[in-house]
């Protein structure tokens, strides 16, 4: 089935619009009945039916694949990718229809999972769904593909290769946890007008079902019985598959659907393709350049295991993935007021070149450790880390930093780094401390509320000249001694001996760094 990443990264969260663009097209469905296209319309979201197709005398419309943009179920990557045995493979979520990452609201998601190394019995691939919504759409075609598949933007397609030339096949083994609901096991390859594989490129598919629940292909079953590799198929064809988009023309689309359940196996994709020509179904100087193996799911739940995988014939496969460069990035510096702070800032969100759907290495760090920065969007396997896998693009975080600091924040991906910097204004300075209250004989204060000085516990010293002996008022002490230590949040009131008559003495309090002086003249 075709892959939904046809423009590069798919937009995330744009449900609400997907979901009216469904409903928009089910109304159509059911004007086209009131119309008389009645059994003519096929399969309007799918290339897989819910009801056995009846044939008809008229020409079938165009079937219509669907390609809502998918967001990113589970927290496994949307596609894991590995080299085995000098071959590139893919394991893919190719998800369809919207869905909501595992929400209590929604509880819709596909995950994969894989070892390092070959699909084993002891470290199967696998894949994971639970799509609980029966609405007749394909919501997702999770699997393994090989070589260049058209949708997934290669830039020159090495596999390509005209499809009577080589044989290609692909061996298989698979075991499933209590799989419930509508779905199917099949193989896929693409029919390419030239070399290129890219959907312009596209002219047919053609599918081999393995295995199936409950679903029946696009279009018109044409042949029966039909012994391809020791396993015996019934034929389904679709003149007329377009897609949604309308950006490229219809292609034909041929379903070999087998009689029973064959969950070991191998396919010898040559041996369909050569099947087709020589019933002059496709011309024999089309190109392939993938062949993938999956299962599409209309509604349901469970597990694949897969346990063998392998493909000869498809040459042109290189080993090692040729990774688009990371362009460089950074993000917009973000200010914090100084008294309305939150505890953590999170910077805005960019997408980065070079991560589209890709999981590429990351770390995060920071000048101030402590302020425990990360990223926080598309990590793999976690919601938020200071390393390990990203895909698209990210938000940062970081604890606020101090009034008067910046930090700054480093997200490296694979030797690329980007900055964010969090500024922290700086507190104002206070305004300068004077005497609220002074009776010029034993006593005077200040009052941080009437100069509008920020309550707070300041430091202070006290002295005097001659016997006037200062000491603060012990209910405005909040630690220390009567000449010096800490003032209460709200003020300082500071007692004298009285001078004798005539008599003048100079007061001397340092608060905060701040001299106040007065003088007191005995009465």
């Amino acid at each position: 089935m075709r892959h939904t990443h046809l423009f590069g990264r798919p937009p995330k969260g744009a449900t609400l619009a997907e979901y009216g663009l469904l409903v928009g097209l089910l109304a159509l469905v059911a004007i086209g009945a009131i119309w008389g296209f009645g059994h003519n319309i096929r399969a309007l979201f799918s290339t897989a039916q819910l009801e056995t197709p009846t044939d008809t005398a008229a020409a079938p419309p165009a079937t219509l694949r669907t390609m809502s943009a998918p967001v990113a179920g589970c927290s496994s990557p949307d596609k894991i990718y590995h080299s085995l045995s000098g071959t590139q493979v893919i394991l893919d979520k190719n998800l369809w229809a919207p869905l909501n990452n595992g929400t209590p609201e929604n509880p819709e998601f596909v995950c994969i999972t894989s070892a390092e190394g070959a699909p084993s019995t002891a470290s199967p691939w696998e894949w994971t769904w639970n799509i609980p919504g029966a609405n007749g759409v394909i919501a997702a075609y999770p699997g393994i593909v090989f070589g260049q598949k058209p949708w997934n933007g290669h830039t020159s397609a090495p596999a390509s290769a005209p499809i009577t030339s080589r044989d290609v096949t692909l061996s298989y083994e698979y075991t499933a946890d209590t799989i419930t609901g509508r779905y199917n096991m099949a193989a896929s390859s693409w029919l390419l007008e030239g070399p290129e594989s890219t959907p312009d490129s596209i002219v047919g598919e053609v599918m081999v079902w393995v295995e199936n629940e409950g679903v029946y292909p696009a279009g018109t079953k044409i042949a029966t019985d039909i012994a391809i590799g020791g396993v015996v198929y019934d034929l389904w064809h679709e003149p007329n598959m377009i897609d949604q988009t309308g950006t490229i023309d219809p292609w034909s689309y041929f379903a070999f659907v087998a009689q029973g359940t064959h969950r070991t196996g191998t396919i010898p994709m040559h041996s369909f393709m050569q099947y087709l020509v020589d019933h002059n179904l496709i011309s024999p100087t089309l190109n392939m350049a993938s062949i993938e193996m999956g299962t599409e799911i209309i509604e349901g739940g469970g597990t694949i295991h897969l346990n063998t995988a392998a493909v000869t014939g498809l040459t042109g496969l290189a080993a090692n993935w040729d990774w688009a460069p990371i362009s460089p990035f950074s993000f917009p510096t973000t200010t914090v007021p100084f008294d309305h702070a939150p505890a953590r800032v999170v910077s805005p969100y960019i997408d980065i070149v070079g991560l589209e759907g890709i999981p590429r290495t990351f770390t995060v760090s920071s000048n101030a450790p402590a302020n425990d920065a990360q990223a926080v969007s598309n990590v793999v396997g976690t919601p938020a880390a200071a390393d390990g896998h990203m895909q698209y693009g990210t938000a940062l975080d970081v604890s606020t930093p101090a009034p008067g600091e910046t930090t700054t924040v480093t997200l490296d991906i694979e030797g690329v780094r980007g900055e964010w910097m969090v500024v922290r204004e700086a507190a104002p300075p206070p305004p300068p401390f004077a005497l609220t209250m002074n009776n010029g004989i034993n006593y005077a204060q200040i009052m941080y509320a009437d100069l509008g000085i920020p309550h707070d516990t300041y430091t202070f010293s006290l002295s005097g000249t001659g016997n006037s002996a200062p000491v603060i008022q012990p209910e405005f002490s909040h630690a220390g001694t009567g000449t010096s230590g800490q003032t209460v949040p709200w003020g300082i009131a500071v007692l004298i001996q009285t001078p004798p008559t005539g008599v003048s003495e100079t007061i001397t309090l340092v608060i905060n760094g701040q001299t106040v002086q007065w003088v007191v003249t005995g009465p």
